[in-house]
């Protein structure tokens, strides 16, 4: 219905008065700091083609494809997407192959940026870039060197035009509706997930569990929060009604279970941030040109500044782990993008997580889609250091100068 809507020619007469229908190039660049790439790609039958720019630089790059991409692409996902239990990851080729494909022609612009902005398009929607590995026979992911967040299109990117607003110390409303088994849990079918209890609690402040964690009270909640954490089960599907978040089970006539279109209705602009910490919240049906519509897409749409979402299903344990330390650097005021990225080389590198836990089926299923980074003028920040140090080497030059007179005249 939404997308029947925006067609209709009084759509477009009303978004006419409040935004540019094209993106220029200028308008791109004006919206980026000289640490930060966006990568955009656009997926045809028989190739990509992939945009980079920076502040102050562009390259655009065709890539074929042929029966080799489509295989490696078929391959990685088909590995990164696989969680089964002492099961051998076999990912690393492929996701060298792709990055030798995808990014590298791109290296002159990238290796400069720590930020990576991803538009994707086609299958490529369904691929972390941050597992991508420079190397077959090791794990040099992009990770360990960027950090990269994702958005749907240029248009929706820069139609965010606030900088992002930090979420350390701010009002936490979490729910953990399956953290413990009781009869209403077990009539569902669903699995306990023990260690979302756990995850919920390392937010802070507003935390409901088990029969408190229902669809009313998030409805009722959710106008006035700036970040909320979903701690949970999801579906995804073809359509609204096999796409939704699950609550817990609850005979009201508001039900359990927060459907797409539900999404759409809610009013989030005073949301900084949703993390949905559920299987598969990323995914959805790919529109051709509009991108994925999902859970994720949805609550962006409804007016949060950004989305922690998941790509594939979830093991609880990882999971748990990676929120707490997402929390921790939010905490210390890190925007959500960067706090994300740093869980997962804490996870990396942390000697407590066995080493089963370590591979990017593990932990690179949780991406983060919104806002750019807030622009910061590196540049000029290091002039005025310099400028600041040059000061105060003069006036200690000063000094000595006249005590050397004074000491002399004596």
């Amino acid at each position: 219905m939404q997308k029947a809507y925006e067609q209709d020619e009084g759509y477009n007469l009303y978004k006419q008065q409040y935004a540019k229908q094209a993106v220029q190039l200028h308008d791109i660049q004006q919206a980026l700091d000289d640490h930060t790439i966006i990568l955009n790609y656009y997926h045809t039958d028989t190739a990509v083609y992939g945009l980079a720019v920076t502040d102050n630089d562009f390259m655009l790059r065709e890539i074929r494809i042929d029966s080799a991409y489509k295989t490696t692409v078929g391959a990685f996902i088909g590995e990164v997407y696989r969680l089964e239990e002492g099961r051998r990851y076999e990912g690393f080729s492929h996701s060298a192959l792709l990055y030798q494909t995808l990014v590298q022609p791109f290296a002159t612009l990238t290796d400069a940026a720590k930020n990576w902005v991803v538009i994707p398009d086609g299958d490529l929607f369904y691929l972390p870039f941050e597992a991508l590995a420079y190397h077959s026979s090791e794990r040099d992911y992009v990770l360990w060197h960027h950090a990269v967040s994702y958005h749907y299109s240029f248009a929706l990117l820069l139609g965010q035009h606030t900088p992002p607003k930090k979420s350390a110390s701010k009002n936490v409303l979490a729910f953990a509706p399956f953290s413990s088994a009781d009869s209403a849990i077990q009539a569902t079918g669903m699995p306990v997930l023990p260690l979302s209890g756990e995850e919920v609690e390392a937010t802070g402040t507003q935390v409901f569990f088990g029969p408190s964690a229902t669809k009313k009270l998030f409805l009722q909640k959710i106008a006035h929060t700036p970040v909320v954490h979903l701690a949970t089960h999801a579906s995804i599907g073809t359509d609204s009604s096999s796409n939704w978040i699950q609550f817990y089970p609850a005979s009201s006539a508001e039900g359990d279970r927060l459907y797409v279109h539900d999404v759409y209705n809610l009013d989030l602009h005073n949301a900084e941030l949703v993390v949905l910490s559920a299987c598969e919240t990323a995914g959805g049906v790919n529109a051709g040109g509009e991108g994925l519509l999902s859970l994720s897409r949805a609550f962006l749409y409804a007016g949060a500044d950004g989305i922690v979402s998941t790509l594939w299903k979830t093991e609880d344990r990882v999971t748990a782990y990676l929120m707490q330390r997402m929390y921790h650097y939010l905490r210390q005021n890190r925007s959500p993008q960067w706090a994300l990225h740093q869980a997962k080389k804490d996870l990396l590198q942390d000697p407590k997580m066995g080493s089963q836990y370590k591979t990017p089926n593990y932990w690179a299923n949780f991406i983060y889609v919104g806002k750019l980074p807030e622009t910061q003028p590196a540049s000029n920040w290091w002039w005025l250091v310099a400028a600041g140090g040059l000061m105060a080497i003069m006036i200690v030059y000063r000094k000595k100068l006249r005590l050397l007179k004074r000491s002399f005249l004596r």
